[in-house]
């Protein structure tokens, strides 16, 4: 009887008519005649790999014992929208000082290179770990990218392309190109970084698209430029970005729903120009910590100003070595 069934299922999967191995890719897509252009490569649609996938789950659908090798996806990158560097150390590794600055882990070139393989990513979190990675390129990389860039004032639909170019070179031409295909980002944690080489990209970041002009005293003008796609934006312990830096990257973020200042340069200039934010709607807000912000400051952004209606977590702490500067 045993005999029987099995020569029934050896029959059954020679007339089945499921493939049992994965198709092979060069009979999918025939060889190109001619080289592709550069932007026929980067926009390389996943439709192969997706057949590939659905046949690889019909035939475990059907024949769950029979093995179907996974295809490989060509563009895995395409997948991630969570970045996180939270968990990252580099303590306990073994690893001697000098080994630590000569072969780092996370360097600026590869922090590049695997964003630009995550076109769909939304969040980003940074610590002080790794924050000599932050250099121009990674936040041009991660602030610049989709269509984010928009006109202060301008509703978050039909917004019209701030144009960022002003070098007419074909490589930027091209990367700003791949920019604007990759979604903006929605959530920016910083916290932590205090890196000389994270301040001075910062600073020219903000030079030169978020502020207009600058004053004998140092003091950025914010410019038209804005980053709407930003909801989520985390600064707690940056303490080396001054204050003139600090403003005009903070109002170019006109969505934000989460703001955490807590233990920076934060003074109450920002908070008088972000009371008047008609388009800023805090939910979560945290000044702890912040030596510069005055009572007067701090009580008319949250009696007048337009982005306090709406808070539901407020954030004041202080302690012997940062007094909170609420008075009676």
């Amino acid at each position: 009887m045993e005999s029987l069934e099995r020569s029934i299922h050896q029959h059954l999967l020679c007339q089945s008519l499921v493939p049992h191995d994965s198709v092979p890719a060069e009979l999918l897509t025939p060889p190109a005649s001619r080289e592709p252009s550069p932007a026929r490569l980067r926009a390389k649609s996943p439709v192969r790999w997706r057949f590939l996938r659905a046949v690889s789950d019909a035939v475990q659908r059907l024949e769950p014992d029979v093995y179907v090798p996974t295809p490989d996806d060509p563009q895995p990158g395409r997948h991630v929208q969570h970045l996180d560097f939270n968990h990252f150390r580099t303590i306990g590794m073994r690893r001697s000082g000098e080994e630590a600055v000569r072969s780092r882990f996370v360097t600026a070139e590869r922090l590049e290179r695997v964003l630009k393989e995550m076109p769909h990513l939304g969040s980003f979190g940074a610590t002080e770990y790794m924050d000599g990675a932050l250099n121009k390129s990674v936040l041009r990389e991660l602030l610049l990218r989709g269509k984010a860039l928009a006109f202060r004032g301008q509703g978050s639909r039909g917004r019209q392309q701030q144009d960022i170019a002003t070098q007419t070179d074909e490589e930027v031409d091209e990367d700003l190109e791949r920019l604007q295909d990759c979604n903006g980002l929605e959530a920016l944690d910083l916290c932590g970084c205090v890196s000389s080489v994270f301040v001075q990209a910062l600073d020219e970041i903000v030079h030169e698209y978020f502020a207009d002009d600058v004053a004998e005293d140092g003091t950025f003008t914010p410019s038209q430029t804005t980053i709407p796609s930003v909801k989520r934006l985390g600064l707690r312990g940056v303490t080396s970005i001054p204050a003139n830096v600090l403003t005009p990257f903070v109002l170019a973020f006109t969505s934000l729903t989460h703001l955490d200042l807590s233990g920076t340069r934060c003074t109450s200039d920002l908070l008088a120009a972000l009371a008047d934010s008609a388009t800023v709607q805090l939910k979560s807000f945290a000044i702890a910590r912040c030596p510069r912000l005055t009572s007067d400051g701090i009580a008319d952004f949250l009696i007048d100003g337009l982005p306090a209606r709406t808070i539901t977590q407020l954030s004041l702490y202080g302690d012997g070595t940062f007094v909170t500067p609420l008075n009676e």
